[in-house]
């Protein structure tokens, strides 16, 4: 076993060498800032980093992001021309340029910029080719003149001490002129390699103590052009020089190896150039020199293989100095772009055989395991490609050398041949044919033109003849007879023919009229023209085909293809608006995993019935990028001649899942400016003009990748090639962003924003607002209240003065009628009733005087006042009228409370001018209070003479006393009630017309 292991290990690098490359080339015509290409860097998000001598690039494979240098923005990249990047373990990227020192930002995409000055080195140059970090977190930079060491908190640089180290170790026949810092790397902890124009050195970053490691090659006494490009798990250095191939150093047993170039390479490399080494597989190493690329096998320490740059395609030539190995790629830097060269198995592989009239046809025999080649006009043969034997077919001891038409095997042990005017009977296994008698021509004057043979269920054979028609021939009797289930014509073309077993039916395709469907056991035959609009003639098929499953292939040679369903009974067409890379179909064949492979002239086509998804291969994926014929065996590989060959794939490379990246957003913009990389922001109301650029990272894919955009819960809609999303004036919202792959639809990408609203829409501002507004109201609605109150108080006072006034002028009148009819008694020495009169009259004055400070009393009070009152009048009139007082309980237990004596004056008028004239001294006088909707009512009925009468019959005096009690307690009443129109005079009248008194209400507010 340990040999088996042994002898496998050594046939290892062989193998892997034997891999077939690919390469893709980039320059500018793809987006690169320039060609000359220093240096390349692959970031932990999968971004590749190139710089150019005119500006830094970001690659995701689909599309480059270019940042150069603007000198009136102090936070674009110091300088253009790119010197080394270089990612730190914070997943921070560093970048040197002439100009010194960049750190470049992710989110915001701006870099800050750092050099260092005369204190941190005496003489300040502007090379910086090496970069590493080192256990501290400093960066350690490669300079000319120093090596020199930045700390990142204090953004500072200082030396390392590699500078006065130097003038002790440098080489006495070494060019002193330009001493660099050429190369760093990691060597252990707290310790770096250091590769200088003056030799190899390590350094303690601690510490800050150096050694050295002299080359013991006494050719070798300047390494400029050389770098640190690879250290293995053995703790072996690479070094790549410029004219002194590879270096070796072994730091444990410090001990140093050189290989040059042998004669064979030298010559094509020109040089011992050895540039950017790196592993390739097992213990082969692969490197740059100049215009080719070199193995190197550093465990038998022998040179492998060479990879000649101007023999393959897609691959510029040009001087390649570096290599990035990227998984299972690399990437080539050289002066003219970049190359990425992958090592996958082709999909399409070129066999060439022994055929030098070119083939022709070629066809599956699964009984030799072998392809029958048809070498045009030549010879057939049948070939197996693994021996690479090739076995002529012989026809009665003779090498047949016609034109092969098809080659079918039958489920016996026979196959049959056309040749075009001949058919034959093949054993594959003996390789011998025979040659069989065919009918008589249907039309003299055409030739047979035997195209393909097809066995039926019951076994027999249905030969095609292009120019006759359709043969039934039946192998045990050996009857061979023209089918008449097509009417025959002389200009008639009949291009395919294919039987399904399943439903024992033939399909047949005549030139421009469709297909003819013949049911070999019902005798039935349906015809379908499947004329495309606005065409009237039918389809032209070059070739049927099946999947044994019920659907039937038809390759049309200008309108694409079609599939019928035979269960359905139905014809679905396919065409370039399909995905089909071009309508002119020629050949069909369908593998073993059951996809259907399509002959086209823009390359090979493959169908997947399932997902009716069409992919298309040209010469982007190897194929040569013509076809017209194809075979596939039933392991499911497909056969295609080509010139003195024929190319062939397996059906299960493509089977594959396809490379898939991630959706990111490569810009953000706001207003025309760029704005940091996020996926959630917060925007202003004016701030409505927003606008984001996508990216596909794909290193392993080189096209256009198309987006789908929608926003919130909208429609999908495509973004177009630049994956650019653009919104202007947009309305305050919340918004979500989501954009997808086309091609991909599990890959999305989502970004949520705000557009808050302007201040004075918000919700807080509004409510505020309102708030303000209520207050504002409230306060002028107290102060109008406080108004209201102050004016409502004023007039309060004001008619309180105006009713003292009054009563202060009615008391005096009443007190004046009153002492009028004492003396009118005294006069007539009436002592009895002048006596009576006085003591109710002073009862009266009393109750006067006790109301005489209050605008309002209580209801019984004034009452039992105006009872005293009429009275008195009934005394001074001797009882020539009688008087009824009725009042509603509620007001004279209640507390409802009038000015006093308001309804006086209108009972005294009654009595004074209404009763005293009346004849016959049965006068009545009737008073009522009551209670009336919140209003209470007086009335005063007296049976008097009526006013019309008492006006003929005034009297001076008294009229001008008992108008003006009227008029002022008119305006006590007015007042009281704060209203007009509170008091009613009723004339009464009997049935003749003469009056029979008066009525008055008087209605109070309570």
């Amino acid at each position: 076993m340990q040999r088996i292991i042994q002898i496998l290990l050594f046939l290892l690098p062989a193998v892997c060498v034997a891999q077939p490359f690919k390469f893709t080339a980039y320059t500018t015509n793809e987006g690169l800032s320039n060609n000359t290409v220093t240096v390349m860097a692959k970031a932990r998000e999968g971004f590749l980093w190139i710089g150019t001598r005119n500006g830094l690039n970001r690659f995701d494979g689909n599309a480059f992001d270019v940042f150069i240098n603007n000198p009136g923005d102090s936070s674009s990249i110091a300088g253009n021309d790119i010197q080394q990047i270089y990612t730190d373990r914070a997943n921070r990227l560093w970048v040197t340029t002439t100009s010194g020192l960049s750190l470049f930002s992710h989110t915001t995409q701006k870099f800050s910029n750092y050099a260092p000055d005369t204190q941190a080195m005496p003489k300040v140059g502007n090379f910086f080719p090496a970069l590493q970090e080192d256990t501290h977190g400093n960066i350690w930079v490669g300079s000319d003149y120093d090596l020199l060491v930045f700390d990142p908190v204090t953004k500072k640089f200082s030396s390392s001490g590699w500078a006065a180290f130097a003038g002790t170790v440098r080489p006495a026949n070494g060019n002193h002129t330009r001493v660099v810092v050429l190369s760093l790397a990691e060597k252990g902890t707290d310790e770096l390699w250091v590769l200088t124009t003056y030799g190899l050195y390590s350094v303690n970053t601690s510490t800050r103590k150096f050694s050295h490691y002299p080359c013991p090659f006494p050719g070798i006494t300047d390494f400029f052009g050389s770098a640190i490009s690879y250290a293995d798990s053995n703790k072996d250095l690479w070094i790549g020089t410029f004219n002194h191939g590879l270096l070796r150093f072994n730091a444990t047993g410090n001990t140093w190896k050189n290989y040059l170039f042998p004669p064979d390479i030298r010559k094509k490399a020109m040089f011992d150039i050895a540039y950017g080494i790196k592993p390739y597989y097992g213990d082969t190493l692969i490197f740059c020199a100049n215009n080719c690329l070199v193995l190197f096998d550093k465990r038998r320490e022998t040179f492998v293989q060479t990879i000649d740059t101007a023999t393959n395609n897609n691959f510029p030539v040009a001087n390649y100095y570096n290599i990035l190995k990227d998984e299972n790629r690399f990437w080539l830097i050289s002066g003219k772009g970049f190359v990425q060269m992958t090592t996958e198995k082709p999909l399409f592989t070129y066999h060439q055989v022994d055929a030098p009239g070119g083939v022709y046809r070629l066809g599956i025999s699964s009984r030799r395991n072998a392809l029958l080649i048809g070498e045009f006009y030549k010879k057939l043969f049948y070939y197996n490609p693994v021996a690479g034997a090739a076995i002529p077919i012989t026809a009665a001891g003779q090498i047949l050398a016609e034109g092969v038409r098809a080659y079918t095997e039958t489920a016996d042990t026979t196959a049959y041949l056309s040749t075009g005017d001949k058919l034959y009977r093949v054993n594959p296994l003996t390789a011998k044919a025979t040659s069989l008698p065919l009918p008589e021509k249907v039309f003299a004057d055409n030739g047979y033109g035997i195209r393909n043979a097809v066995q039926d269920r019951d076994g027999d054979i249905w030969i095609r003849m292009n120019q006759q028609g359709i043969v039934h021939y039946q192998p045990g009797t050996g009857r061979m007879v023209f089918a008449g289930f097509i009417s025959p014509a002389q200009n008639k073309e009949y291009n395919a023919l294919y039987c399904d077993k399943a439903s024992n039916t033939l399909f047949v395709s005549v030139k421009n009229e469709g297909l003819y469907i013949y049911d070999i056991d019902k005798h039935t035959v349906q015809h379908f023209q499947l004329n495309i609009i606005p065409s009237h003639k039918g389809a032209t098929f070059s070739n049927i085909t099946g999947d044994h499953n019920g659907n039937i292939y038809l390759a049309d040679i200008n309108n694409g293809f079609f599939v019928y369903a035979t269960h359905r009974k139905t014809f679905t067409r396919y065409t370039v608006y399909d995905g089909l890379a071009t309508n002119n179909c020629y050949w069909l064949s369908v593998d073993s995993a059951g996809y259907v492979w399509m002959a086209t002239e823009s390359g090979i086509s493959r169908f997947d019935p399932v997902t009716q998804k069409i992919t298309n291969y040209g010469t982007a994926e190897g194929h040569p990028g013509y076809a017209d014929f194809i075979a596939a065996d039933p392991v499911g590989n497909v056969y295609q001649p080509w010139q003195k060959g024929y190319y062939t794939w397996n059906s299960n490379d493509f089977l594959k899942p396809e490379p898939t990246g991630k959706i990111y957003i490569r810009h953000s913009r706001l207003d025309n400016r760029d704005i940091p990389v996020d996926t959630q922001y917060n925007f202003t109301a004016t701030q409505n003009n927003i606008s984001f650029q996508f990216g596909y990272l794909q290193l392993l894919h080189k096209g256009t990748v198309n987006f789908e955009y929608r926003l919130n819960n909208g429609g999908w809609m495509e973004t177009g090639s630049q994956g650019l999303v653009a919104f202007s004036n947009l309305s305050p919202n919340n918004y979500r962003l989501s954009v997808r792959v086309k091609k991909y639809p599990e890959q999305e990408c989502t970004i949520y924003f705000v557009i808050h609203w302007p201040f004075y829409k918000t919700g807080w501002f509004l409510l505020l607002m309102g708030l303000l507004i209520l207050l504002t109201a409230f306060i002028i609605f107290r102060n109008r209240v406080a108004v209201v109150k102050r004016q409502s108080a004023m007039k309060q006072k004001i008619a309180e003065t105006e009713m003292m006034a009054l009563r202060a002028q009615m008391n005096p009148h009443f007190i004046f009628n009153c002492i009028s009819s004492i003396d009118n008694f005294i006069l007539a020495n009436d002592k009895e009733n002048a006596s009576a009169w006085l003591n109710t009259f002073a009862k009266l004055i009393r109750s006067i005087l006790d109301n005489s400070r209050q605008t309002e009393i209580p209801f019984w009070k004034d009452w039992e006042s105006l009872r005293l009152y009429t009275e008195l009048e009934q005394l001074r009139a001797n009882h020539a009228f009688s008087c009824t007082m009725e009042a509603d309980p509620a007001l004279l237990n209640g507390h409802y409370r009038i000015p006093p004596l308001i309804i006086q004056p209108y009972v005294e008028n009654a009595i004074h001018h209404g009763l005293k004239h009346r004849p016959g001294g049965d006068g009545r006088l009737r008073i009522t209070a009551s209670l009336v909707q919140q209003q209470l009512v007086f009335v005063i009925e007296d049976n008097g003479v009526g006013r019309k009468k008492a006006a003929a019959l005034k009297d001076i005096n008294t009229i001008s006393h008992n108008s003006y009690g009227m008029q002022l307690s008119s305006e006590r009443i007015q007042l009281f009630n704060a209203a007009p129109g509170n008091v009613t005079i009723t004339d009464l009248a009997g049935a003749d017309g003469h009056a029979t008194g008066t009525r008055v209400e008087v209605a109070l507010s309570v």
